[in-house]
């Protein structure tokens, strides 16, 4: 079983609930990834770009 959670910030509320888990692997790795995805753009190691600068490293590749 897995744990669902909703959050109220407005109300200073957090519930938890156990509840059966239909998910698969691949969506759990996919969820790692994201979440290092993520930790990569807080510590500052992302960059930003116009979409004319993307493009043309798009190309690059």
């Amino acid at each position: 079983m897995d744990t669902k959670i909703k959050s109220r910030p407005k109300e200073d509320l957090l519930l938890l609930k156990k509840i059966e888990s239909s998910m698969l692997q691949d969506d759990i790795a996919t969820l790692e990834e994201v979440k290092k995805a993520w930790n990569e753009i807080e510590r500052g190691k992302c960059m930003s770009s116009s979409k004319k600068e993307f493009l043309a490293d798009l190309k690059k590749w």
